[in-house]
């Protein structure tokens, strides 16, 4: 029983001609939208294709099983003769009228037209957290979305429909190596992007629409600029100031030759940079962006080479000791041999004249000599400067005050015992009447002004003890504070 099944499927495909067999291939239709996709308020034109089947044809096209349309292998839907809907099922059943033969079609289903509504393109920040920050050195990248004038497909838009993308910084079309990426080395503060698409197909052959804005935050990069204050004179104290620019906590790091000095602060300042000496300063801004650096200018040390002013004198009597009327000679030695004035005193009133040189016979003991040396030369250091001062020395009687008045009218208000001046390791000590200490000094001071730890001592009779050498037997008495 197999065997005859096998067999009579076999001839219904095959027929014989003598002993050579020929296959019979049975027609087909098929049908298809001419003006696919159909715009509105056009007609919907379906064509039939026939294969296998005479010339002698009859046409049958059908909705939904009911028959529509002509006799024709072109079915025309008119949208003011047939109401159609997209769950309508649309075939064509072809006969051929010499043979008697029956094709059916394919089966169209969602015909229906275009429905047009406004398009309108979307741009939007892309990226995770990314909120239109423009920073300098990267990208920023910008997405989009477009809705068609027409609902397309997406077969549609791929053969039916043209567009076309620009995109705008301020309504101006810029050029991007990649679309929808921005150089954050270009964009500004507060510049506006927009996107721009013209749309061009089947139903409408050109349409064009502009996109939200969006306003972008640049993160500027920061500029420094250095000043100096001016100094010609190398050698001296040199000040230079950083001026900056769209820096957000800025660090600052100061470069002499490229090498770092300095600290982090707007101002530097050195004493030590030498003629050509290259001075600029490197600022980090801590941005939103990140760390972001400039480089300032650079300033090169020039001028003249500055010296520093220093003044010294010496006598010429053995450790500053003299006898009555002795002849003295006193002698400058400053450092700058330029243009300089010298003005000597004695007890700082003025005395001598413009040299290095001073004599003199009058001195006495306590006197104290000293020198200043003036100079108006650029790029000398101090100017003016003052000597060290020298006082005379005399060996004469020691005569101890027995009273004093320290009540500041400028008279005997110290209690004063100049030849203890000869003795620079004498001790004097002055005690109370109950034996403590209230003044004591070793060597010669500027006398004792009546006051212990600086408060005014009460009017009465004190003690003193004085030790002029380990040879020398101590001077011990009394004296009177008066008021």
């Amino acid at each position: 029983m197999p065997y005859i099944r096998l067999l009579f499927c076999c001839l219904i495909f095959w027929g014989f001609s003598g002993s050579q067999a020929t296959a019979r291939v049975l027609p087909s239709v098929f049908i298809f939208i001419t003006n696919y996709p159909v715009c509105p308020g056009e007609p919907i034109i379906i064509k039939a294709t026939p294969s296998d089947l005479g010339t002698n044809l009859t046409y049958q096209w059908r909705i939904n099983g009911v028959a529509k349309g002509t006799n024709s292998d072109t079915f025309t839907i008119d949208a003011t003769m047939i109401n159609i809907t997209p769950d309508d099922i649309i075939d064509c059943v072809v006969t051929d009228n010499v043979t008697g033969q029956q094709a059916t079609s394919n089966k169209l289903t969602k015909v229906e037209r275009l429905v047009y509504s406004a398009p309108y393109a979307e741009i939007f920040f892309a990226g995770v957290g990314n909120t239109g920050l423009a920073c300098k050195n990267s990208l920023l990248f910008v997405g989009s979305y477009i809705h068609f004038n027409y609902n397309y497909s997406i077969a549609d838009i791929n053969l039916n429909v043209k567009y076309t993308l620009e995109w705008m910084v301020n309504g101006v079309v810029v050029q991007q190596p990649v679309a929808g990426y921005f150089d954050g080395n270009t964009l500004k503060n507060g510049d506006q992007i927009t996107l721009r698409v013209t749309i061009s197909g089947k139903c409408k052959p050109f349409e064009q629409v502009t996109s939200n804005a969006l306003t972008i935050t640049a993160v500027p990069s920061p500029t420094v600029a250095i000043s100096s204050d001016g100094s010609a004179c190398v050698g001296l104290v040199a000040q230079y100031k950083a001026t900056v620019t769209d820096a957000v906590s800025p660090t600052y790091q100061w470069l002499v030759n490229g090498n770092k000095a300095g600290t982090n602060s707007p101002n530097f300042s050195s004493s030590t940079l030498a003629l050509n000496d290259v001075v600029s300063c490197k600022v980090t801004s801590n941005s939103q962006c990140g760390p972001l650096e400039a480089t300032s200018n650079q300033i090169t040390v020039s001028g003249a080479q500055s010296y520093v002013n220093s003044v010294s004198i010496s006598s010429s009597a053995v450790n500053n000791f003299i006898t009555e009327g002795q002849t003295v000679t006193f002698t400058a030695n400053n450092s700058y041999k330029g243009n300089v004035n010298f003005q000597w005193y004695v007890n700082n009133l003025p005395v001598g004249n413009n040299s290095p040189i001073f004599t003199s016979s009058n001195l006495t003991l306590g006197d104290k000599v000293s020198c200043t040396v003036t100079t108006t030369d650029n790029c000398v250091v101090p100017q003016t400067v003052t000597s060290n001062r020298i006082t005379i020395l005399m060996i004469k009687p020691i005569v101890i005050p027995n009273a004093f008045t320290p009540n500041g009218d400028g008279i005997n208000d110290k209690w004063t015992i100049l030849p203890l001046l000869a003795y620079p390791q004498s001790l004097t000590q002055v005690f109370n009447r109950y034996g403590a200490v209230v003044y004591q000094s070793v060597g010669y001071t500027d006398g004792w002004d009546g006051t212990f730890n600086g408060k005014p001592l009460p009017v009465g009779v004190y003690y003193y003890i004085i030790r002029v050498d380990d040879k020398t037997p101590p001077f011990r008495g009394s004296l009177s504070l008066l008021r």
